[in-house]
């Protein structure tokens, strides 16, 4: 038999109900009550956590459909994490064996091997699918 839903599940599914976004208002109330349930995370109770997985679900439906990324290269996502991280070639050569490696790779000679893209997601506390080139089929 099934439980019971708590007072707190109800009060979530009354500010909003587990459906579909329909628009972006839809979509901003969702992410209202999404932030309101990360500024407590670790004291939701099971209920509150199985609404917030389903919630994120249905939010990242949406993005997914309304806000699609642009795939970026490897190259110019390594460019980019050393220009905010005010990086340089000697803070990461290290992650390539040597200084020659890395600037072969940001020359666009070499690409990023695959043991490189784990250290630099190691490094930078990414996946590795972000240092990783995909092929058009791949896409």
């Amino acid at each position: 038999m099934a439980r019971k839903p708590s007072k707190e599940y109800l009060t979530l599914i009354n500010q909003f109900p587990l459906v579909p976004m329909r628009n972006r208002q839809h979509f901003k109330l969702a992410r209202k009550v999404l932030d309101g349930l990360l500024d407590r995370y670790e004291d939701l109770t099971s209920e509150e956590n199985e609404y917030f997985d389903v919630l994120t679900d249905l939010i990242y439906k949406y993005e997914q459909e309304h806000f699609p990324i642009e795939r970026v290269s490897p190259l110019e996502m390594l460019k980019y994490l050393m220009e905010v991280n005010n990086l340089r070639q000697r803070d990461l050569a290290h992650l390539f064996s040597s200084k020659s490696n890395l600037s072969e790779v940001l020359s666009g000679r070499r690409q990023i091997s695959k043991e490189q893209a784990r250290r630099l997601a190691d490094y930078f506390k990414l996946s590795t699918d972000a240092f990783i080139g995909l092929t058009s089929t791949a896409q």
